[in-house]
């Protein structure tokens, strides 16, 4: 896989709130908030 491939996986999970990237410690995965149940 090209490093230009991986960037724009990485911008993408970004983009979409899966992920989040902290300058000089990495890129971590995000737990999802909890599902709305309300109206059930």
């Amino acid at each position: 896989m090209s490093i230009g491939t991986a960037r724009r996986a990485v911008r993408e999970l970004r983009d979409r709130g899966l992920v989040a990237t902290l300058a000089a410690k990495g890129t971590y995965v995000i737990e999802p908030p909890p599902a709305d149940t309300a109206g059930s």
